[in-house]
């Protein structure tokens, strides 16, 4: 069952999207040997064709195309969709905006075997940060976190700078090291002002 889940994603990683685990035999060659046949169909390989955005105002489209990983004419991938759009998530994080929303959409060509990308962006108000609060620490001082933030309040809310001082708190290896170390804006009566809650579990 493992195997049937990694052969599909082996093949959808190398741009295969319409592959397909037909069957499986299990033949008995021996009393303790068994063949696993794999019956596929393979498809064929998806290339992207047009990428195109609707709804950014505050980038050149160009530089917004020029960030991207996956472009004409490379492989498509659903990994590389993701990733593309988390690199325009965190344009628009690096600048505050936060509560912008990337809805990418993938439209197939099955005569050409390209996917078609568009990405419809909500850019949302820019967001700063009211105060920052530490969380979850017993052991830990208050300074020791809060010296490894890139950030601080009266400053644009810049979820890059934060996703790296997670990374940062996370080296230190006080923490534990799943979910040991989570950030999260939260809401204020002030509009367009967050707090930002750093919450820690300590080994």
């Amino acid at each position: 069952e493992d195997d049937k889940d990694r052969l599909a994603e082996f093949y959808r990683d190398a741009g295969y999207i319409d592959f397909e685990l037909k069957e499986i035999k299990q033949v008995q060659v021996k009393p303790k040997r068994v063949e696993v046949h794999f019956f596929v169909s393979e498809g064929r390989q998806h290339k992207v064709g047009a990428v195109d955005f609707k709804g950014i105002t505050l980038f050149p489209t160009n530089d917004v195309h020029k960030s991207l990983k996956m472009n004409v004419g490379e492989t498509f991938t659903p990994k590389g969709l993701t990733r593309d759009t988390e690199i325009i998530q965190d344009l628009y994080g690096a600048r505050g905006y936060i509560d912008a929303r990337i809805l990418p959409r993938r439209n197939p060509n099955t005569r050409t075997s390209t996917m078609d990308l568009h990405y419809t962006v909500e850019e949302k108000d820019k967001v700063y940060i009211e105060k920052v609060e530490i969380k979850g620490n017993t052991k830990t001082k208050d300074k020791v976190i809060r010296r490894e933030l890139s950030v601080a309040p009266g400053e644009v809310f810049d979820m890059v700078k934060v996703k790296r001082s997670r990374t940062r708190l996370q080296n230190l290896n006080f923490f534990e090291e799943q979910f040991g170390v989570e950030t999260q804006p939260e809401p204020t009566d002030i509009p367009n002002r967050r707090n930002l809650v750093v919450s820690v579990k300590e080994k």
